[in-house]
Order: C-alpha cells, then sequence, then structure tokens
C-alpha cells in the first residue's frame, strides 16, 4: 500500500510541476488551481507513508 501511495504522490508531483510551467508567474488561473491543488495533495500523501 506504501508503494501505491508513493507512486500517486510521484505522479501528483509532475503533474504539478508541469502545471506551474502553465500558470506562467500563477497568472493563469486554471493551471494555477491545478498546481496549488496537486502540490498539497502530493505533499499529503507523501506525509501518509
Amino acid at each position: 500500500m506504501a508503494w501505491l501511495i508513493l507512486f500517486l504522490a510521484g505522479i501528483l508531483e509532475v503533474i504539478w510541476a508541469f502545471a506551474m510551467k502553465l500558470s506562467q508567474g500563477f497568472t493563469r488561473p486554471v493551471p494555477a488551481f491545478i498546481t496549488i491543488t496537486a502540490m498539497v495533495a502530493s505533499f499529503w500523501l507523501l506525509v501518509l507513508c
């Protein structure tokens, strides 16, 4: 179970890094929201491991 959580956290890390690039300095709201949401979810999953 821990490996699955770690894998999902890793995927979320890639998503938020990509979305951060698309947000262009957090000036575009949808990619900025995706960045923040994926970042929080990734950190939360890493805390669970």
